[in-house]
């Protein structure tokens, strides 16, 4: 198993920073520093090759088959 770490743009690191704010707001819950954190990332875990799928490969086969990096979408 491997774990890739994809750095979000800047904008879509912001929108789901502040859809994970909007929804604690909305639960009444506090928002961790590190989770904040994560949410300018796309995390990946995998059992695919490092040699023959590397992480560029493996992020782009995900944008293609439509497959959303917001935890809403799960």
């Amino acid at each position: 198993m491997r774990l890739i770490a994809l750095r979000k743009s800047e904008a879509a690191a912001q929108e789901a920073r502040r859809k994970i704010n909007k929804e604690a707001k909305a639960k009444g819950n506090q928002v961790r520093p590190e989770t904040l954190i994560a949410a300018g990332f796309v995390i990946l875990v995998t059992s695919l090759g490092q040699e023959e799928f590397p992480a560029g490969t493996v992020s782009s086969s995900i944008v293609c088959a439509g497959v959303s990096s917001s935890p809403s979408s799960a």
